[in-house]
């Protein structure tokens, strides 16, 4: 279960790289979107993840970004196959912003998973040092 996490937190930075890619050279290898549900983590959220931990703030959170995340992904594609470089921009600076809360949720997620299973391995503050590092707007 923990070690899904950092899978999911690739795979969404491997989108971004790729959209990045998109953009800049005008060809990327063929980007076929899943539904929020289909992916590696809709898949999670909706067959364990909220049924396990829909109480926690950040899943729920989760949920949320990560469905308007690949609302803007399609945006990204769409506006750019179509010629229309502002919008596709737009819609890229909101993918790294919403790929960067998903990211975040999902290490928090795991802190707080880790916690819960064994505290000899947590860090004493994660949520401190999570916010440190990521520096929220």
């Amino acid at each position: 279960m923990i070690s899904d996490l950092g899978y999911m937190r690739l795979v969404h930075l491997s989108w971004e790289l790729q959209l990045e890619e998109l953009l800049d050279t005008h060809h990327a290898s063929h980007l076929e979107v899943d539904t929020h549900e289909e992916c590696p983590l809709g898949v999670w959220l909706y067959r364990e993840g909220l049924a396990e931990f829909g109480n926690v703030l950040e899943v729920q959170k989760l949920e949320r970004d990560h469905k308007l995340f690949h609302q803007s992904v399609r945006r990204v594609i769409r506006s750019h196959k179509h010629g229309r470089k502002s919008e596709a921009s737009d819609a890229m600076a909101e993918v790294k912003h919403l790929s960067r809360e998903i990211i975040y949720m999902l290490t928090v997620v795991e802190f707080k998973l880790l916690r819960k299973k064994s505290n000899q391995y947590a860090i004493r503050h994660p949520l401190r040092a999570l916010s440190q590092f990521f520096r929220r707007r």
